[in-house]
This record gives C-alpha cells, structure tokens and sequence, in this order.
C-alpha cells in the first residue's frame, strides 16, 4: 500500500516531466506500479512516441539545438540543412522536438511569389510543380494563398 504523500510527490515528478520509469526508480517501485497508481489516481498519462516530449526533454532539446531554432526564423528546412551540413530529414526531426515545431516553413513563404502570380501559375501548373519551382513545399503554396484569403477548395490547414 502506498501512502498519500508518496503517491503525490510521484504525481508532482510525473506532472514535471520525469517518465513513469524515472518516477519509478525515484520511489523505489517498478515501473509497470508506478504507471498504474498514476492512471488510479488521476494522473493525465502522456503518450508514447514523438508527441510525448516532456517538459524537461524539451527545454533540452532547446537549449541544444537553439542555432538551428533561431535559424528557422527567416530559413527554410532545406537551407537550414546546407547550413548545418545534415539532411533536410534530420532539421524537420529536430524542429519538431523543440517549440519551433510550427516555424519551420517561414522561410519558405518569402521564396514564393505573390500570390497572384500563384494562381495564375495554377492555370498550368499543380501546386506541386509550383512547389518544386520554387524549392519550397506544396504546403507553403497553400499557406501563401490562404493567407492572402483565398481559399482553396477542399485543403485543410
């Protein structure tokens, strides 16, 4: 039987970011417990895979990739990449374990044209050739055209 103070120091070190494991060794019980007395006592559990950055695991990330997250401010994924001579796949993989997840394409808006010349490109050409003209994402060619308020018919942002 654990004691209710135990059991909310486990939920405050769950709360701050620490995994069931840790919290486990912490308290000196198994983790598999731990998990369960959590989920029994109310406990919002995280989910498992790259959605469940902590807290703590993120500000680590920050702190360790914080060149390439002030990058993203004004560069695309890809010139980010040259940059930092890795793939474009590794920048979007760390991107997304930081705050800068939502930022990564910023740059990509500024290499576009405006967004007349978008639609009259889209007479002849896919958004995915546009996309490819211009070295950006298909992606970025939608957000181009929603934020100067046109609506493309059946994409979703």
């Amino acid at each position: 039987m654990v004691d209710y103070e135990l059991l909310q120091r486990m939920k405050s070190l769950y709360t701050q970011g620490y995994s069931t494991t840790e919290v486990a060794e912490m308290v000196g019980l198994s983790q598999s417990y731990t998990a369960q007395l959590l989920r029994m006592n109310g406990a919002k559990m995280r989910r498992k895979g790259i959605d469940s950055v902590t807290p703590r695991k993120r500000q680590y990330f920050d702190e360790k990739y914080s060149e390439i997250i002030s990058l993203a401010e004004n560069l695309s994924v890809e010139d980010i990449a040259k940059i930092q001579d890795v793939s474009d796949e590794r920048i979007k993989q760390i991107l997304g374990k930081t705050k800068a997840k939502q930022r990564w394409c910023k740059g990509e808006l500024e290499r576009l044209p405006s967004a007349n010349e978008i639609i009259t490109l889209l007479k002849t050409h896919s958004a995915i050739q546009i996309a490819n003209i211009y070295g950006v994402k298909r992606q970025s060619v939608y957000r181009c055209l929603y934020k100067n308020g046109i609506m493309v018919k059946g994409k979703r942002w």
